[in-house]
């Protein structure tokens, strides 16, 4: 992509789309995608709570505290070729985010 004034070129990385974030590899392909406000994704909703997410798809590969976010609990899926985690204050709290990541098969 080209800057303004045309002298210089640069990748862009990330895109932010409404309530999402997209992320992209070195070859520009998506590689994660951060959701925030009432997305509906897979039959559920970014606001569900842990319990209301697992009674649609099922128990979750685990769940826990976040390894960065100490006031975080996270419920983490994994289907082919992704994962998806869901982020919470506690969980019995309604779900702030999510994230879907592009596993390496």
């Amino acid at each position: 992509m080209e800057d303004i004034d045309g002298i210089e070129n640069y990748t862009i990385h990330e895109i932010n789309f409404d309530d999402a974030l997209v992320f992209f590899d070195t070859e520009d392909i998506v590689s994660e995608i951060f959701i925030e406000g009432q997305r509906e994704f897979l039959g559920v909703q970014v606001g569900n709570t842990f319990d209301e997410i697992s009674s649609i798809l099922g128990l979750p590969e685990s769940i826990g505290q976040d390894p960065f976010f100490e006031d975080v609990e996270t419920m983490r899926y994994v289907f082919d070729g992704f994962t998806v985690e869901f982020y919470a204050e506690s969980r019995e709290a309604k779900t702030a985010s999510a994230m879907v990541k592009r596993t390496n098969d």
